[in-house]
């Protein structure tokens, strides 16, 4: 389930049962060490998200981009952070897309217009983002690449989750075509990015990430960065650890 705090509107990340996207309430830890009291707030916030959650599916499944900027203004005018719109109603509803497709019951073209609307309202977000509520970056120095496994060609994610750590003062690049071994070793060597986050959408595309981390453990880097795999393929719990990286499932998992 989808855990937002009732008072801040923060997203909290996900909580058992995780095969549900649901959104459900209750504080996040410094609302309650401030010893809010919520009184009836927490189901009048919880309807208005549901509510901003559905009509985000209904406008996507018809890529109503009109629908886009009057969605995000309404989540903001709740006082949702505009990045936490993308991971807690954004980035759930594609996971659902993605089931969806999966199981045959959307086509390859209504997969792609809901993404198409998504990646309008990520546009609106990320504008919101830099320009209001980023906060400054540590450093100029790129400390997390981001790139797709190979045969993943959908860069939303990793986009998505760039803006995510930007806005937590993390300086990250993602990279929109995935990089050779060859090319993404000397951008390594070069960067010297203390995070490397792979995103892989299905399992046929696991192959080619365990090619790639067995090539990135044999070689000579100085300062390795860390390993991070995710997206959708992790999330449905398709794949098995890798020895030496990260799987992880949830954003609001990734310590930055």
């Amino acid at each position: 389930m989808l855990s937002w705090c009732s008072y801040c509107q923060q997203f909290q990340g996900e909580v058992p049962p995780f095969e549900q996207l649901n959104i459900t309430h209750g504080l996040c830890t410094d609302c309650g060490i401030r010893g809010i009291d919520l009184s009836k707030s927490e189901l009048e916030h919880a309807h208005k998200l549901r509510d901003i959650q559905r009509q985000l599916m209904e406008a996507g499944s018809v890529e109503d981009f009109g629908a886009a900027e009057r969605i995000v203004d309404l989540a903001i005018a709740d006082h949702v952070r505009p990045v936490d719109i993308l991971f807690g109603l954004v980035a759930p509803s594609l996971y659902l897309i993605g089931e969806e497709w999966r199981r045959g019951s959307i086509t390859v073209c209504q997969e792609h217009r809901f993404t198409s609307f998504c990646e309008k309202v990520y546009e609106l977000v990320s504008e919101k983002v830099m320009s209001e509520t980023a906060r400054p970056l540590r450093n100029r120095r790129i400390e997390a690449l981001l790139i797709n496994a190979d045969g993943n060609n959908h860069t939303l994610a990793i986009r998505m989750i760039a803006l995510w750590l930007k806005s937590r003062g993390v300086e990250a690049l993602a990279l929109y075509r995935s990089p050779t071994p060859s090319d993404l070793i000397n951008l390594l060597k070069q960067m010297q990015p203390r995070l490397l986050l792979i995103s892989i959408a299905l399992a046929e595309q696991w192959p080619s990430v365990i090619r790639l981390t067995e090539l990135l453990e044999s070689i000579s880097i100085e300062n390795k960065p860390k390993i991070i795999i995710g997206g959708y393929a992790v999330k449905s719990g398709m794949l098995a650890p890798i020895a030496g990286t990260t799987l992880i499932s949830d954003i609001s998992h990734l310590e930055v």
